[in-house]
This record gives C-alpha cells, structure tokens and sequence, in this order.
C-alpha cells in the first residue's frame, strides 16, 4: 500500500510539473494569449460620441460584450486572392470627423499572420494612429483620428 501511496504521489507531482504547470504559468487576465476585457474597457474608456469601430468578425462579440451599447462596428476582414481593395473604401467607412477605435482580438484562421500590420499601415493613410497599446500576447488596440493628417 505504501508503494501505490508513492507511485501516486509521484505521479501527481509529474502531472503537475508536465500539463497543469503551463494553465498555473499563465496570467490571471490572459485566455488563449489574449485579455480581450481589459483591450476593449480601455478603448470604451476613450470612446467619444459617433465614433466608429473596426474589429474583425471573431473579435466583434468581444465589443458587444465589453463595450456594452449600440455603437458603429465595421468588419475588417482580409481581400480574397485576386481581388483588390478600393483604395477609398477605408477613407469612406470612417466619417472624416471622427476617430476610428481599432480593436485586434481574438483570430484564428479567418486573417493571415500579417493581418494587424497590413490593417494598422491602411489605416495610417487615412488618418493618425494616435494610441496603441498591446495587452496580454495577442490583444492589441488603436485609435486612429481621421481629422490628423498622417
């Protein structure tokens, strides 16, 4: 009985040490590399009124849900192979008295790894990036004030 006591204990110790340390390592407000709560409070905590809102479509129900209210959100979303973007189309979703929130959460396969950085360099042509901020690995935001010329 000893034996199988020990041989239980060591087994609980590998365990521990093997899989569960890697969920014990992470930060309380990181899910999946990600702290979509905190990104998208900081934004609201900036918001003014009339502004527009850009999220992909798996981030959107995170904007929904933190930022709580009828707001303005348009979908940013990656150009299909062999088409291309109308340069304007940017510059018209935004009104051009207005700041843009930008929130990037939570993606899986619906952009490409270069998704954020293509996105951010666009919005940079139509306006200022005024903030930006990371939080967690993968939540990242900004403003872009569509009334600063770039």
């Amino acid at each position: 009985m000893p034996r199988i006591i020990a041989a239980a204990g060591a087994a609980l110790v590998v365990y521990q040490w093997t899989v569960a340390r890697p969920l014990w390592a992470r930060p309380q407000d990181s899910h999946h590399r990600l702290d979509d709560r905190s990104a998208v409070r900081w934004l609201k905590a900036r918001e003014r009124p009339g502004e527009t809102w850009i999220t992909t479509r798996l981030a959107a129900p995170a904007v929904w849900w933190y930022a709580s209210g009828d707001r303005p959100i348009l979908e940013a979303r990656s150009a299909e192979a062999g088409t291309e973007c109308r340069p304007d189309a940017l510059a018209a979703a935004i009104p051009a008295s207005s700041r843009a929130m930008v929130f990037l959460g939570f993606r899986f396969d619906d952009v490409p790894t270069d998704f954020d950085e293509v996105l951010l360099a666009a919005l940079s042509e139509v306006g200022q990036i005024t903030a930006y901020r990371g939080f967690a690995d993968a939540s990242r935001v900004a403003i872009v004030d569509r009334r600063l010329s770039s």
